[in-house]
This record gives structure tokens, C-alpha cells and sequence, in this order.
């Protein structure tokens, strides 16, 4: 099992959840989702991001247990030292 994040991890992640979601409830532009929630891309292929938007027009993409397709936006908190980067 990973460790907890660590409390500056979370103030991070929490600012940015608020921000992002206060603007999409105020442009009812869809819905923000916070970690843990999971990601199918393809059979075998999850992720669980940060921070997820998914688009009014996508909405169907929300299922019962994850979200099943590309999200409009997905957000991953890293900062130096956080491990292997992806880019």
C-alpha cells in the first residue's frame, strides 16, 4: 500500500478542486471528481487522478463504480521528487 499524501499534497489538491469546481457549478459546465476514483480508458488501462472534469455532454461516461472513457480534463498533483514522471 502507498503512504497517506502528505497535508501540503492535500491543501494543493484541495485548493484546486475548489476552484475548478466552483467555476464549472457556476457555468454548469458538468461535474469535478475528486481521488479516489477510477479511470477506464480501454480494457486493462485505469488510472486514478487527482482531480477529473467530465463535460455535461459526456455525463454518460459516469458509471456506477468509475468513470468509463477520456474525462474533458484530468488533473495529477506532482511536484519535485514525487517519483517517476510521465513526461
Amino acid at each position: 500500500m502507498s503512504p497517506a499524501p502528505k497535508p501540503q499534497y492535500q491543501r494543493i489538491s484541495k485548493r484546486l478542486f475548489k476552484l475548478l469546481d466552483y467555476f464549472v457549478i457556476s457555468n454548469r459546465l458538468g461535474e469535478v471528481l475528486f481521488a479516489p476514483i477510477d479511470v477506464h480508458f480501454a480494457p486493462g488501462e485505469v488510472c486514478q487522478p487527482d482531480l477529473v472534469f467530465i463535460a455535461k455532454e459526456q455525463a454518460q461516461i459516469v458509471g456506477e463504480s468509475a468513470i468509463e472513457g477520456s474525462p474533458a480534463l484530468i488533473v495529477e498533483v506532482v511536484w519535485k521528487g514525487s517519483g517517476t514522471r510521465l513526461y
